[in-house]
């Protein structure tokens, strides 16, 4: 992704979320230590799909009544 991205001078945030974000947020600041200052953690990130979907769906029931 970073290589995608490009570069992250005028990103505020970086923010690691999922099952496996621990993971993959300390393997990207172990890689780039210079952005650790925008590296961001969802609070609880093995349900933030959760969340989202119940979000959406929610909406949808909202629109549907």
């Amino acid at each position: 992704m970073h290589a995608t991205v490009g570069s992250l001078d005028d990103v505020d945030h970086i923010l690691f979320t999922g099952g496996g974000a621990s993971v993959f947020r300390d393997h990207f600041q172990k890689k780039h230590p210079q952005l650790k200052r925008i590296i961001r953690m969802d609070q609880d990130p093995i349900y933030s799909n959760v969340r989202g979907f119940q979000i959406v769906a929610e909406k949808d029931l909202e629109r549907a009544r």
